[in-house]
């Protein structure tokens, strides 16, 4: 048996909510002609078409409707189950421990929460030192001014114009994150 076109149904299953494929190519991060695409696929599979088109709406037709019925509970499983699996990941690994020489503005504060599904727990690093903590494994990661150019270490972001840089020593599991 085939394996499943979990693109394509990912994307009837956002299109079933949205009834607009530039609002679901924005959540799937991609482009409305893509998702056209997709679910043209999906219906040549199924061999019915499943949304009826107008340049004004989109409606479900009665394949459809049936479709949905099954999908988009079964995706809305497996995001619970994803999301379950990152938590208890995080959970198991403690708290993300966060080093950081400046203000944390917002943008530095999501940039943190997507590569971290737990708690994170903030560091003042010392200004004249600010990798000693990292080197010793004290620290995940940090944020710290001006360039990153200490041996051991790598840039994972780049946050402003102001050269701030979230570092984590080479090797360490926060490297992989996110």
């Amino acid at each position: 048996m085939p394996g499943l076109p979990l693109q394509e149904l990912e994307a009837f299953s956002v299109l079933v909510h949205q009834l607009h494929f530039g609002r679901t190519g924005e959540l799937l991060g991609l482009s409305q002609g893509r998702v056209s695409q997709l679910i043209k696929r999906l219906e040549r599979r199924i061999g019915a078409p499943l949304f009826e088109r107008t340049s004004r709406r989109v409606e479900l037709t009665e394949p459809g409707r049936g479709l949905a019925e099954q999908v988009v509970p079964a995706f809305a499983r497996l995001r619970e189950g994803y999301d379950t699996a990152r938590a208890r990941a995080a959970a198991a690994e403690g708290p993300l421990r966060l080093g950081f020489q400046c203000v944390v503005y917002e943008p530095v504060a999501q940039a943190i929460a997507a590569l971290s599904a737990g708690a994170v727990h903030l560091v003042e690093l010392p200004w004249a030192d600010p990798f000693s903590l990292l080197a010793r494994g004290e620290l995940d990661l940090a944020i710290v001014l001006g360039p990153c150019r200490e041996p051991g270490f790598e840039v994972l972001l780049e946050f402003s114009r102001q050269t701030v840089y979230l570092a984590v020593a080479a090797g360490r599991g926060a490297a992989g994150r996110g």
